[in-house]
């Protein structure tokens, strides 16, 4: 988005899309351009990764492109310095018009107001073009087909028709295509609010959603919730929870954490209600005094705490840092790691998979060991924190077809505990989330690695 010097906006695709995430991300950089609002600087190496993984992926496509003969066409890009946006726009145009290219790489689509650039255009026997976007996900999201609809609107202008298909290139290598006349209305209808919202939109709340991971003005935003007390940051409460609690007089942490039990909230489930104003309750208390308190639930069979199994000496705490993007189309459990008991004495070991053939040879090491060890203690259980790590083992045993039996027996027999949902059933406390780094605040653990988040460990691990 930007504001021009005669009044009117010149915006992209990517404006429109960040605008149906999040409404409040608009209001924001309307402020930016108004000069109401620095554009805040985040030093975001993941982020900065995830961009240049995605890129690696257009130019891989682009290679095959051009090693199997196709001609393809290189338009003018921001890449390339004295870039001019109205010959970049008439260079485009021209080259669709005379359909020489088989494909056209970053052609600039402009109106004059709306702009982008298209990965690629692809020409068809007719002599007209469909747009392709290279992405990095393993599906198509509504963002990259409201990209793709904007593209497909532009070559109508141009080429007098609309492009019957749109077509995603996925980081799987697979292609996913859809009919431009399933999307068009949508799209038209939303960027009608979106201008709505530029030109007077309704006011706005930075509510989470999931584009916040990589949003710019995202710490701006939390010290905002905080700061009100908002009800949004009381762990596991959702907006539809907060819109209804606040209809009933309760629109702050601090108003949720006071209100008696057993108050009838329309709308709100009364069991619903009691665990949301609990957890709000225990959240204040911290806020006011700084003691953390844990409250355990009501007991139940076959929940919380006993999910637990008799505890055994060969126990094993287990965990898995893995690559995302390692490759376009596959990530890589780059290190495991496990703790144990032998003689009384607390170890750790770790193995790395720093490559493909790594991985696999980590992964037998593991599995090696940990079925040596249960000959020793067949009693023994294998703990982690939330899905990722059972998850991973299943994929890795199905990706390199190893140890297929042993994983199979692992699940079979339930050796594998998720202690995730053992703390969520079991008990409530005074902690914003129930992330293993809040939780561990309960018990005064303080890490010391340099370390402390997973997608620091990725960026680092990528460096090396």
């Amino acid at each position: 988005m930007r504001l021009a010097d005669d009044g009117t906006f010149r915006l992209s695709p990517t404006d429109l899309a960040n605008h149906l995430a999040c409404a409040h991300l608009t209001q924001l950089e309307l402020l930016v351009q108004r000069d109401e609002l620095a554009w805040p600087h985040i030093d975001d190496p993941y982020g900065e990764l995830i961009m240049r993984k995605g890129n690696e992926h257009e130019h891989a496509y682009l290679a095959r492109l051009e090693a199997n003969g196709t001609r393809v066409a290189r338009m003018l890009s921001y890449e390339d310095g004295d870039f001019d946006a109205d010959a970049a726009r008439r260079a485009t145009e021209d080259v669709i018009r005379s359909a020489e290219a088989d494909v056209i790489y970053q052609a600039y689509l402009s109106d004059g107001s709306w702009r982008g650039f298209a990965d690629f255009l692809e020409r068809l026997p007719d002599g007209t073009y469909e747009p392709v976007d290279t992405k990095l996900a393993r599906s198509a999201k509504p963002g990259h087909l409201l990209q793709l609809t904007f593209y497909a609107t532009e070559l109508e202008r141009i080429q007098g028709r609309l492009p019957e298909h749109v077509h995603v290139e996925l980081g799987t290598g697979e292609r996913e295509t859809f009919r431009t006349a399933d999307f068009v209305a949508y799209f038209r209808r939303s960027r009608e609010r979106f201008l709505a919202a530029l030109a007077d939109g309704p006011a706005t709340y930075p509510w989470l959603c999931n584009h916040c991971r990589i949003c710019d003005f995202r710490h701006l935003c939390i010290q905002r919730r905080i700061d009100d007390d908002h009800l949004i940051t009381v762990a596991g409460l959702w907006r539809l929870h907060a819109e209804r609690l606040k209809a009933a007089g309760m629109g702050t942490l601090t108003e949720l954490a006071r209100t008696e039990p057993g108050t009838k909230v329309d709308r709100v489930r009364s069991e619903t209600f009691e665990r949301l104003r609990h957890q709000a309750e225990l959240q204040h208390l911290f806020n006011e005094t700084g003691e953390r308190r844990v409250d355990l639930l009501p007991d139940e069979e076959d929940a919380g705490l006993r999910l637990l199994p008799a505890p055994s000496p060969g126990d094993v705490w287990l965990d898995l840092e893995g690559h995302p993007f390692y490759e376009i189309a596959r990530g890589l459990e780059y290190l495991f790691g496990w703790c144990y008991r032998e003689d009384g004495e607390l170890r750790y070991e770790a193995a790395w998979g720093t490559d493909r053939e790594g991985e696999k040879k980590a992964f037998c090491r593991f599995v090696d060991w940990l079925e040596e060890r249960r000959r020793r203690f067949p009693d023994l259980h294998v703990y982690h924190y939330a899905a990722y790590e059972e998850t991973a083992l299943k994929r890795l045993m199905g990706e390199h077809a190893v140890r297929e039996a042993e994983i199979d027996d692992l699940l079979r027999k339930e050796v594998l505990v998720d202690l995730y949902r053992v703390v969520k059933q079991a008990l409530r406390a005074s902690v914003p989330s129930y992330s293993i780094k809040d939780v561990e605040k309960l018990y005064g653990f303080e890490r010391t690695a340099e370390v402390s988040r997973g997608d620091e460990s990725v960026v680092l691990f990528e460096q090396w």
